[in-house]
């Protein structure tokens, strides 16, 4: 089970063309070796990789879609049992804008993120300079529940609330 994913199409009621979407993610993915893809129920699939490295740069590569629809994976534990499976985590980058400059830091950028979802990455910035337009930072999501589309952070503890907003990539 090292090398399995169990993918759905999400976000979308459409109806989907499986063999379109087969050869597509074959040819997106580009792979070094085969994948072996089987459909499970209409918008679940199993791909079973060759080789661990595969499947980690398919994972690292980020987020996959399908029609506009998000594709989200999990990794099987246990017995992997697909019923128990909830579809429901993605990684995103998301930007906060609108950060005063005392915020520019790795602290303060990781302590934000963790507002927004659960902290996987940053992005510092060109040799760890943090004064930025935004600050990025790469986090899990739950996506069954609403975005964030803002943040209001006291950042000088003066019950001074600052209006900070948050992009989704």
């Amino acid at each position: 089970m090292a090398t399995s994913l169990v993918g759905r199409k999400v976000l979308s009621n459409k109806v989907m063309y499986v063999d379109g979407f087969l050869a597509v993610i074959r040819k997106i993915w580009q792979t070094r070796e085969e994948v072996e893809i089987d459909q499970v129920t209409g918008n679940v699939f199993t791909f079973h990789f060759q080789n661990i490295e595969d499947k980690r740069r398919v994972i690292s590569g980020g987020l996959w879609s399908f029609n506009n629809a998000l594709i989200v994976f999990e990794e099987p534990e246990g017995k992997g049992d697909i019923q128990d499976m909830k579809f429901n985590i993605a990684e995103f980058w998301v930007q906060i804008h609108n950060a005063s400059l005392i915020c520019m830091s790795e602290e303060i950028e990781r302590f934000l993120g963790s507002i927004v979802g659960v902290v996987v990455d940053f992005d510092g910035g060109e040799y760890g300079s943090y004064v930025t337009k935004f600050l990025p930072v790469r986090v899990l999501l739950e996506i069954d529940k609403p975005l964030r589309r803002c943040l209001t952070v006291d950042v000088m503890g003066d019950g001074v609330g600052s209006l900070m907003l948050v992009k989704y990539e």
